[in-house]
């Protein structure tokens, strides 16, 4: 019964506190800011990336599991970008049995929505290649180290270091990005903000069905609404206590915009 587990040392060396998480069955750790923690990781045994947010005392804030293209995924560790969001690294499993192992990346903006999902091989040959590790860089990319372990026979082991900008591509002109084929965000806009009873969402581009999700400042989802075509759509806000509240619009799995707002 594996499971994450974080405790708090004093300068002193004395145990303030100790928790264990069963939402999360191995993971890596890091500070998201002065209150709050990040624990990226996965869960078993249907192995799907997990990130949990915590505050100082170890309380989860946020527990988000992530259903990714591939097989089965394994962050092995993610820290806060400069933009606010998550980045996470590890590597990805396909389901055919021939070059299956790719190096990871997924990024998640502050509340645990899953922006985009990359994986990169080194080569075609027998290899298992995972990241391990990441900076971002001062012209806006990431820099990612892994490792490129030839089978067994070979035994041979790469070091591995790959270049990508800010949406996890190689090649920016030839790379599927989360939101491309959605409406750009000015073909979505949301108001009046401030708002009192009602909330605005004018669509100016047909496709597939939007949902509009309302969401509280802890990351609970308040209203789920569908709707399509051109035109202004509402969400009633008025049995919601003042405060801020977050407006996501999706079309199907992928987020289109998410706008901050303030109910008065």
């Amino acid at each position: 019964d594996l499971r994450g587990f974080l405790m708090k040392i004093s300068p002193e060396g004395e145990i303030l506190w100790s928790q264990d998480y069963p939402q999360i069955t191995e993971c890596g750790m890091s500070l998201y800011n002065d209150s709050k923690i990040i624990l990226s990781g996965y869960i078993y045994p249907n192995v799907r990336p997990k990130l949990l947010l915590l505050n100082n005392e170890g309380v989860i804030l946020q527990n988000k599991t992530y259903t990714t293209p591939q097989y089965s995924t394994v962050n092995y560790i993610g820290r806060k970008s400069n933009d606010g969001g998550i980045i996470s690294v590890g590597i990805t499993t396909r389901l055919d049995l021939d070059n299956n192992n790719e190096g990871s990346i997924m990024k998640a903006d502050s509340l645990g929505n899953l922006l985009w999902y990359k994986s990169y091989r080194f080569t075609n040959g027998d290899f298992v290649e995972y990241f391990t590790d990441f900076i971002e860089t001062s012209d806006g990319g990431i820099l990612i180290s892994g490792s490129a372990v030839e089978s067994s026979a070979n035994g041979g082991q790469n070091s591995w270091l790959i270049k990508l900008d800010a949406n996890g591509c190689i090649d920016p002109q030839d790379c599927e990005v989360g939101v491309r084929d959605m409406p750009l965000p000015d073909a979505v806009t949301i108001y009046p903000n401030p708002a009192q009873d009602w909330l605005k969402i004018d669509i100016e581009q047909n496709g597939k069905p939007f949902t509009a999700q309302l969401i509280d400042a802890t990351g609970r989802l308040i209203q789920n609404q569908q709707f399509s075509g051109i035109g202004t759509h509402t969400l009633n806000l008025s049995g919601l206590a003042k405060g801020v509240y977050y407006c996501r619009i999706m079309q199907g799995n992928e987020v289109v915009v998410v706008e901050r707002v303030v109910k008065m």
